[in-house]
């Protein structure tokens, strides 16, 4: 899909309000002329795992949401917003694009991208003159996904994240530390649109230790208590700098909390996964509460229409309220974590069904718990709601998905996504309805909670119970697997395959996890092996070439990696993870010519293999090249915050372009997670003597060398510092000492005081 949409424009200055019984409906008017007036600063607030019910706005009386409450007061409450799919990745990406997952290709949290080829939100308002900017939660939002096409400012660094659910955030707190820091280099006479994500709702549930407290057996509700408290900060951001935003609160979708026997969200499409908040606020808008149901596709064009701004054609989503339409949901984890029939589902006219095996129909309006199934009663609306979801024309997913290394998996493993599910071949008819598994489901739910909670015996017992119960079940195999690998016990890990390979001996997926085992092992002839056999079974399979590659790579069979890489890479000119593999390979040995046109090539995917930026900025310092250098490794660093290497290449990238100060702030992050390193310390000190800050160069020194007294290049850098700050008889004598420690290594045949790395110094 092209990106030049052809434009159509609606006037929010023209917008009136329509009392109809209780409902008060607004109706687009058409633009006459020009606005001569800024258009209004637009903050988009989306709510991670957020239920409608579960805020006062919507009715809920322990909830403590005064700002949302308040907001909702003073200005527009969609009663009945709905998720087209409770999953993040595709919902932000409906929200942003106001086109169903279907047309976007994203049907699960990792199976794909928000392409280039798709118009965002975000491209729109930079089109429209709009500064840019977003400050976001976790992983699921980082620019990996595609998220930061369009804008200026995006702030996703989540710094040393661990295999653990409970380290894949960033709380509130810290997403506003980053909205005000924007609020700071913003151009205050041009508008903004501001995204701000919210992480906090999603399980695990653990709000600040004060609403932990107050919450007690609710930490849901803290988690959105606190959420609260955030947002009344940032609005008082914006007041201090005499801005007065539009303000767009969405749930991305809901949480299910235990109801109809799911603990979280992303198998069904009840309500309390789908129906989710939307309230708008700020100048020119009017208190009303809008009755007819809305789907988050609608977000787009009515943000747009709100603001007089021009709504692209094409799109699914219409601005709303007053142009209703079908709402369409699905989610295909049943099948994709359990190989059951899907959860598709349509809500029209006050009803709602559920297609699958056994079909459900509820009527929301006086059933919103779905706990009465009127399909037998209602034959004809069943048809008729059946005939509307088959013409939305949505075709099942394929197979298709993003390749991505390991770290990647095992992130969206550990938030509770599976990238990699059970093997099915899309014909949907013959497979059981989930709620006839609702065992199976339980338990493996609760063994993610205990995999979370650090309780992985717990967690392994209940999977080995599901195996006995449905041993069809591929994922709990690789479940186990990943459970022993991640607690070093490789050989259970190996077993665990074993059995599953017996089961299953020609999927992909098996082979490629037999393969990674192995090479943990050290067995990378194994890995190889594998690996291979993967590759025969899908020629097409990227993540199976790069683990053969890589494998190569270990045996340090060079020769055939070349050969092997060459002829992959002639057939699949796009399979950037091979390409980075054999370039990254060739500059270890030295090809740097060849090495750097391939890691060029890898460098053109959106978000390339770690390292493969760092190596190219390497490259470019060597000769010169800091500002191509340092662009390099910026963008290394915004794919991976936590690349320490990457990092410690900035600040001495910085530091040869003379910017002492940025060098120093680098340092300083990076020894918050190498606080005892000798050579960070060093060379923060020497930053600071750089500077012209000698004492505190000095005072850094000193403490310093309480950790590391014979450390070489630190008592060296102290030497210099004290000859600057006159006290020579002190420097002398510190330098000879220095001097003296290396003759004594090196009439002893060793390495002396050490070898500075390199950029390091103080002569």
């Amino acid at each position: 899909m092209n990106k030049c949409f052809l434009l159509m424009c609606y006037s929010a200055a023209s917008v009136t309000f329509v009392a109809c019984g209780e409902r008060q409906v607004a109706v687009p008017m058409p633009m006459e002329g020009p606005l001569t007036t800024r258009h209004p600063d637009l903050v988009l607030v989306t709510l991670d795992t957020t239920r409608a019910d579960r805020l006062g706005a919507y009715g809920y009386e322990q909830g403590q949401t005064p700002w949302l409450d308040d907001l909702a007061k003073r200005g527009i409450t969609f009663e009945q917003a709905y998720s087209s799919i409770p999953l993040t990745i595709p919902s932000h990406a409906t929200m942003f694009t106001g086109l169903y997952p279907y047309r976007l290709g994203i049907r699960s949290n990792g199976d794909n991208l928000l392409q280039d080829e798709f118009y965002s939100m975000a491209e729109i308002f930079h089109d429209q003159g709009y500064q840019t900017a977003a400050s976001v939660a976790a992983f699921v939002t980082t620019r990996v996904w595609g998220f930061s096409q369009g804008f200026d400012w995006y702030r996703d660094a989540l710094g040393q994240v661990q295999a653990d659910t409970w380290h894949q955030e960033r709380t509130a707190d810290k997403v506003l530390d980053d909205c005000e820091d924007i609020l700071q280099r913003v151009d205050p006479d041009e508008p903004l649109f501001l995204w701000a994500h919210f992480y906090d709702p999603h399980y695990p549930y653990a709000p600040p230790e004060e609403y932990r407290a107050e919450f007690g057996q609710h930490p849901y509700d803290g988690e959105l208590a606190f959420v609260d408290t955030q947002l009344r900060r940032l609005e008082q951001a914006f007041q201090r700098l005499g801005r007065d935003p539009v303000w767009v609160v969405v749930g991305d979708h809901g949480e299910a909390l235990g109801e109809h026997r799911e603990t979280t969200h992303g198998l069904f499409v009840y309500q309390g996964t789908q129906h989710v908040p939307l309230i708008m606020g700020g100048p020119g808008i009017e208190q009303s509460v809008v009755t007819q149901p809305v789907g988050l596709v609608d977000l787009l064009p009515t943000i747009l229409q709100l603001l007089d701004l021009p709504v692209p054609e094409g799109l699914d989503g219409k601005a709303q309220p007053g142009q209703p339409h079908p709402i369409y949901m699905e989610s295909y984890q049943p099948t994709e974590r359990f190989r059951y029939a899907p959860h598709l589902g349509v809500l029209w006219d006050g009803m709602k069904l559920i297609s699958k095996p056994r079909p459900e129909l509820y009527r929301i309006s006086v059933d919103p718990r779905e706990q009465e199934n009127l399909v037998q009663q209602l034959p004809g609306k069943r048809a008729e709601l059946e005939s509307i979801l088959r013409d939305f024309g949505a075709t099942p997913p394929g197979h298709k998905a993003v390749s991505m290394d390991p770290d990647t998996l095992a992130k969206l493993e550990s938030l509770g996504y599976v990238v990699s599910g059970e093997p099915y071949d899309g014909v949907f008819e013959n497979l059981d309805d989930p709620q006839d598994h609702g065992d199976v489901i339980v338990r493996i739910q609760r063994a993610d909670f205990l995999c979370n909670k650090g309780k992985r015996e717990e967690a392994i017992s209940l999977l080995q119970q599901v195996l006995v119960l449905e041993p069809r079940l591929l994922r709990p195999y690789l479940k186990l697997a990943r459970l022993a690998s991640s607690d070093g016990k490789p050989q259970m890990a190996w077993s665990t395959i074993e059995k599953a390979m017996r089961r299953f001996p020609s999927e992909p997926q098996l082979l490629l996890a037999a393969a990674n085992i192995r090479g943990q092992m050290g067995d990378h002839g194994g890995s190889l092996d594998y690996a291979r056999k993967a590759l025969e079974s899908q020629p097409d399979n990227v993540q199976a070439a790069s683990t053969i590659a890589k494998a190569l790579a270990n045996l340090g069979r060079v020769e055939d990696l070349r050969e092997f890489g060459d002829r992959f890479l002639d057939g699949h000119p796009d399979a950037t993870a091979v390409a980075a593999v054999l370039g990254t390979t060739l500059f270890k040995r030295g090809e740097f010519v060849r090495a750097e046109r391939l890691l060029r090539r890898a460098a053109k995917e959106k978000h390339p293999m770690v390292g493969v930026l760092t190596i190219l900025a390497t490259m470019s310092e060597a000769v010169g090249r800091h500002d191509e250098a340092e662009s390099l490794v910026r963008r290394e660093l915004g794919n991976f915050p936590g690349n320490q290497e990457a990092r410690r290449l900035l600040a001495r990238i910085l530091g040869e372009k003379g910017d002492e100060e940025a060098s120093l702030a680098e340092l300083d992050q990076l020894l918050e997670d190498l606080p005892h390193d000798p050579v960070l310390m060093h060379d923060r000190a020497l930053s600071l003597y750089n500077l012209g800050r000698n004492e505190e160069a000095l005072a850094a020194l000193n403490q310093a060398l309480l950790e590391h007294p014979r450390h070489p290049m630190l008592r060296m850098l102290k030497a210099n510092v004290l000859a600057t700050l006159g006290r020579m008889e002190e420097a002398t004598a510190l330098k000879d000492s220095v001097l003296e420690m290396s003759q004594q290594g090196s009439a002893q045949g060793g390495p002396g005081v050490g070898k500075p790395s390199a950029g390091a110094g103080a002569d």
